[in-house]
């Protein structure tokens, strides 16, 4: 059984549970407007319930890194009082370097969501999940501020606009003519060519006032509709009451807002704490598709109305139990780096963990190996190739007992050192795959047991990707050369090619 394909889902389900079973690299853009740990807000984690908070919110982000695609947003909302804490959740899944901005979103009214204190704003906190993501700064600004803008209306099209100079400050150059009559003082020079202003007079475009020294020029609100967005988003309101009364509904403004700057027509907008469905009418709106889950059934019941009184076709699901889950290894909050590495190895070999107890060294006749570099290359290949992507650990035999690559460092011709292992390494990778490796592999060493060992990541990759003009596929636990049929079949189930 398979997520409807409709353009708005709408799951009543534990989102955990949900998230579990979807496939990694498909959503545009996770927006989580989480239950706050304030107090204030009823925390319901059905089949979760041996979860703490930050436990139940760093599995949430876990997975939405996961099933996030390479040029995905993550998009949180929060209040001050809980914001070093999301982001300590959400940097050890996104990194440091993939913070992108916090937007202050002024409060003018009370906000009962937050019983605590009175506080004056609340924050949009934003990460991506690559350097290569989606932001689109420009926003469409509100009717009041382009009524405050654009004060003045043609009598005869009623087209708002303003006026701005046609003159600027400067010594007598070209620009300085008579025109129309007007004769300029020696400082003083026209914006634009004679040419030019007898363009923009032909277009209507010069406002000639009675009680002007000189004409100035119409700037059209229609021309100038958008706005460079910034870090304080004071032009919105954040809440408003939905049909039930309620005054702590997110706002359409906020909502469109935040689709606006992060995704493009035709993406896929995840909502895994979806409450009233506010998000899902939006992004119909913006032509987005949307996927909502919401674990209280009264409240998807409100979401359900909400949807059809604004005319939103959408797909309801309750009953996942069947679905497969896809992934659901979880690390734990505070766990660190060596020990989130020691638990994959612990896991062993599977669909996305490979080792390898070698890289240039043979380990059973004692000398290089000219050859193992290749059947590296090979795995990482079936990796590119297969759903998920995965991680392929250098240095670990098949039992997971810990080989190191020692010997490896010792067999390079160049620096006889771990950066010299890297360097080959990574030029090998280079000149195998080309320019996708910058984005889609990456190493990463770690010492344990005093012993070194290397941890290739690997991103599935979009196209087939070929290794000396092979094809290699993962097919469990291993990488598996497949012929020009099995190829092409392969193609038409992915809908890479049609027959």
């Amino acid at each position: 059984m398979k997520f409807s394909k409709n353009k708005s889902i709408l799951i009543n389900a534990d989102c955990l549970e949900v998230l579990s079973k979807l496939e990694d690299n498909t959503v545009d853009l996770v927006y989580m407007d989480p239950p706050w740990n304030t107090g204030s807000e009823g925390l319901v984690y059905p089949k979760e319930n041996s979860l703490n908070y930050d436990e139940f919110i760093f599995r949430v982000i876990q997975q939405a890194y996961r099933v996030l695609k390479q040029d995905g947003n993550l998009v949180l909302y929060s209040i001050p009082s809980l914001n070093v804490n999301f982001h300590n959740l959400i940097r050890p899944v996104f990194g440091d370097k993939n913070f992108r901005a916090e937007f202050i979103v002024p409060i003018t009214k009370v906000n009962f969501r937050n019983k605590m204190f009175r506080h004056t704003h609340e924050t949009v906190i934003l990460y991506s999940k690559s350097d290569n993501f989606k932001f689109f700064p420009l926003v469409e600004i509100s009717k009041e501020e382009l009524i405050e803008r654009f004060p003045l209306i043609n009598k005869t099209d009623k087209r708002r606009f303003k006026l701005e100079s046609l003159i600027f400050n400067g010594e007598k150059n070209s620009l300085n003519f008579e025109w129309k009559g007007f004769k300029l003082p020696e400082n003083k020079a026209w914006r634009f060519s004679k040419e030019r202003l007898n363009i923009l007079d032909e277009q209507g475009k010069i406002y000639f006032g009675s009680d002007m020294a000189y004409p100035k020029l119409k700037v059209y609100s229609d021309e100038n509709s958008t706005s460079l967005i910034g870090s304080v988003w004071s032009d919105i309101n954040p809440y408003e009451k939905n049909d039930y009364g309620y005054s702590f509904q997110q706002s359409r403004e906020l909502i469109s807002r935040i689709i606006n700057v992060t995704t493009q027509k035709g993406d896929l907008i995840l909502d895994p704490f979806c409450g009233s469905g506010i998000t899902g009418v939006v992004s119909a709106g913006r032509d987005r598709n949307w996927k909502g889950i919401e674990v209280d059934s009264k409240v998807v019941e409100m979401a359900k109305e909400l949807l059809r009184k604004n005319e939103i076709k959408y797909n309801f699901e309750h009953n996942i139990d069947r679905q497969k889950i896809i992934w659901d290894d979880y690390i734990s909050f505070n766990s660190s780096n060596m020990d989130i590495v020691l638990e994959k190895i612990n896991r062993g070999e599977n669909e996305r963990v490979e080792f390898k107890e070698s890289y240039n060294f043979n380990n059973y006749t004692s000398s290089p190996d000219s050859n193992l570099p290749d059947k590296i290359m090979e795995e990482i290949s079936s990796f590119l190739n297969s759903k998920y992507g995965g991680s392929l650990f250098l240095g670990v035999r098949d039992d997971g007992s810990i080989q190191g690559l020692e010997s490896n460092i010792s067999a390079l011709h160049g620096k006889k050192n771990r950066d010299g292992l890297e360097l080959a390494i990574t030029n090998k990778i280079k000149n195998s795959f080309g320019g996708i490796s910058v984005d889609l592999i990456n190493l990463e060493f770690y010492n344990i047991d005093q012993k070194t060992i290397c941890e290739i990541k690997v991103t599935a990759h979009d196209e087939p990707v070929f290794f000396k003009n092979n094809f290699h596929v993962r097919n469990g636990t291993q990488s598996t050369k497949i012929s020009n049929k099995e190829f092409f079949d392969l193609m038409l189930k992915r809908k890479k090619i049609r027959r």
